[in-house]
């Protein structure tokens, strides 16, 4: 079975506190409800992700939260070091190759620009691309040539608004 994988960004965060590091903002009420939103608008495109991996950023941890909740049975959780800004695509790459447990879709949770980097790497192989993702936004790929720089496909570049639509349209 293809390998999948949903990038998915963190939803909206609230600026930092004076004195508070950019890592311990956490999500505003605003974002929690847009992110449940667009989880369920994911819902309506890919109909399973048993494993969410995520930055262990608040806002990732909390959005990666929220995307699981999404989902019956949910996602299981799991810190990746590696999705923390400035991380290491490689590690994620070793990642994937060892946690991909045969159901085709996973989902890596965190930041811009590195998601929208993984995403460029991913698809072509080269480092120093960007395809960029919206807060709450979905990037899915297709890994037919394996979990390696330059083995995906593009299947879908889903902004947030759309996959507000989406979760509309299943309320209907």
């Amino acid at each position: 079975m293809t390998p999948c994988i949903a990038l998915v960004r963190h939803a909206l965060a609230a600026d930092a506190e004076p004195g508070q590091s950019d890592a311990e903002r956490a999500l505003t009420d605003e974002g929690r409800k847009r992110a449940r939103k667009a989880a369920k608008g994911l819902c309506a495109v890919v109909a399973a992700l048993p494993r969410i991996a995520h930055s262990p950023l608040p806002r990732a941890v909390e959005s990666a939260a929220i995307l699981a909740a999404a989902y019956t049975p949910s996602g299981t959780l799991v810190e990746l070091p590696a999705l923390a800004p400035g991380g290491d695509p490689e590690a994620v790459f070793r990642w994937l190759r060892d946690h991909h447990d045969g159901h085709p879709w996973i989902a890596l949770v965190g930041h811009e620009p590195d998601l929208g980097r993984w995403a460029a790497l991913a698809l072509s192989g080269a480092a120093g691309d960007y395809l960029p993702l919206k807060k709450s936004g979905v990037c899915l790929l297709e890994m037919p040539g394996g979990l390696e720089p330059g083995g995906g496909r593009l299947v879908a570049h889903l902004p947030p608004r759309l996959l507000r639509d989406l979760a509309s349209r299943r309320d209907d």
